[in-house]
């Protein structure tokens, strides 16, 4: 059985962000041993200045994206970057969004009211690119009663 599936196309920064670039972003989901539960999200792609990589879990039915998910950002080079993140259990079922942005702005820096920076100490700024997927179970993978 297939333990990786390609859950995004690689985008190119041109379609979204209206700019003529070798920029790419997409996002692979492992599968566990039996295949049927993500247990990992690997992000991937290319960008030709340096960048901040924002990768966001959240659970079903979640209604308050900044409360209800967890963010993690790192800052990527210029070049072909992969970084693997964990799925927790809570978000199974859940989404996951990925996207690359220009500029992480401390709170300190932040020049209005912003619940972000209030909530993570940070916010990121100008989108280049976006992409997101479902973190849903395969099926026949309910326990059996």
């Amino acid at each position: 059985m297939m333990k990786h599936l390609l859950l995004a196309l690689l985008l190119t920064g041109g379609l979204t962000a209206g700019l003529a670039s070798a920029q790419e972003l997409g996002i692979t989901l492992k599968l566990d041993a039996k295949g049927r539960q993500p247990e990992q999200v690997a992000a991937q792609g290319r960008v030709d200045k340096p960048a901040w990589l924002g990768v966001s879990f959240y659970p079903y039915g979640t209604q308050n994206v900044l409360q209800d998910g967890t963010h993690q950002v790192l800052q990527v080079p210029v070049g072909r970057f992969e970084h693997s993140f964990q799925v927790a259990d809570r978000f199974v079922g859940g989404g996951v969004e990925a996207a690359l942005w220009e500029k992480k702005v401390p709170a300190a820096q932040c020049t209005g009211p912003c619940e972000w920076c209030k909530k993570n100490g940070y916010h990121l700024e100008n989108q280049i690119l976006y992409t997101y997927g479902s973190l849903a179970r395969s099926a026949g993978s309910a326990k059996a009663k």
